[in-house]
């Protein structure tokens, strides 16, 4: 009994941590189309003066 406790004890953890790993990517992969986005926006804009 211990050990299955010990087991999904173990599974949380790796499903918390693979929770947040993936919710960093999703942040990184946002921030990085955005910055991409300003940029070419800014270079248009830039352009056309």
């Amino acid at each position: 009994m211990f050990i299955s406790d010990v087991l999904y004890f173990l599974l949380y953890i790796l499903v918390l941590v693979g929770v947040i790993i993936l919710v960093l990517i999703a942040i990184g992969i946002i921030s990085g189309i955005l910055y991409g986005l300003n940029y070419l926006i800014n270079k248009k804009l830039f352009r056309n003066k």
